[in-house]
């Protein structure tokens, strides 16, 4: 049934752990748990200098977060087909169940 529809569920995961796969950070690379409010899951991975930022708002409201100082200079992901998040004036805006993934360049 989930198959067919583009926008599925099933197949927005497909597409999530395909894009996962490539980012070798995320399949290998070492986490650290960074401090943030509830309900934000703040975290980084990185391995062998470097290092990716992810942030997830687990509400039904938009979150904001001042970005840690040493992520100063990011770039936004994309390819990964979650939405809401972005940088705006260093700040980590998060919609409602929103995601954002970023790398130090």
């Amino acid at each position: 049934m989930q198959d067919k529809p583009r926008d599925s569920i099933l197949n927005f995961t497909r597409r999530f752990f395909a894009w996962r796969r490539k980012n070798r950070l995320l399949v290998l690379g070492d986490i650290t748990f960074l401090p943030a409010p509830e309900p934000i899951l703040l975290f980084e991975r990185s391995s062998n200098g470097e290092k990716m930022l992810i942030a997830f708002n687990l509400s039904a409201n938009e979150h904001r977060i001042k970005l840690p100082k040493q992520w100063q200079n990011i770039a936004t992901m994309d390819g990964h087909g979650l939405m809401g998040g972005a940088i705006v004036k260093q700040y980590i805006v998060l919609q409602a169940w929103g995601g954002y993934f970023g790398k130090i360049e």
